[in-house]
């Protein structure tokens, strides 16, 4: 059993193998000054309970905000349930970001409704 595990093991590394070189030397921009602008950078929404922003949408909103900051978007588009994206918004006026920079996409039940 224990050599069967092992040839196993051995095989799923040279399957992935690949995808771990491509994915380590992949970065199409290295700076934030690098991006190309654009109108806006578009935050899709996770879930949020109550006025908490998850790790995963705090990263997504910190990114958007280091963004603006380097005047590369002229606004933020948050994206998810109206009150989810009200939390979103919130968490951007807290980092500086002006309300009238913000626009609010409340009908996004789904990442495919943004």
């Amino acid at each position: 059993m224990q050599k069967f595990s092992k040839i196993f093991l051995f095989l799923l590394f040279i399957y992935w193998l690949p995808f771990f070189i491509v994915l380590s030397q992949y970065n199409p921009y290295e700076t934030l000054e690098t991006l190309p602008e654009s109108d806006a950078v578009i935050v899709f929404g996770t879930l949020v309970r109550g006025t908490n922003v998850s790790s995963l949408l705090k990263e997504r909103l910190d990114a958007s905000i280091a963004i603006y900051k380097v005047k590369k978007v002229q606004e933020i588009v948050v994206s998810n349930t109206p009150k989810a994206a009200l939390v979103m918004r919130e968490y951007l006026i807290k980092h500086h970001i002006p309300n009238k920079d913000i626009n609010l996409d409340i009908n996004a039940e789904k990442t495919p409704d943004t």
